[in-house]
């Protein structure tokens, strides 16, 4: 093994654990993004059917 080689290992590790750590928080921000759009489409239903209910 040459110690080019040795160089870089490290900076592979460090490009798959940044690579792996933006998916995350990817995959976070699209949950997060989802669940606030599901709240808000139960929220205009409920709101619609009380409204519903009164009139």
């Amino acid at each position: 093994m040459e110690p080019g080689f040795l160089k870089e290992i490290p900076f592979t590790n460090a490009k798959i654990i940044y690579q792996n750590y933006v998916a995350v928080w990817c995959s976070d921000l699209v949950i997060l993004s989802l669940s606030e759009l599901a709240v808000s489409i139960a929220f205009i239903l409920f709101v619609k059917l009380e409204l519903y209910h009164i009139c």
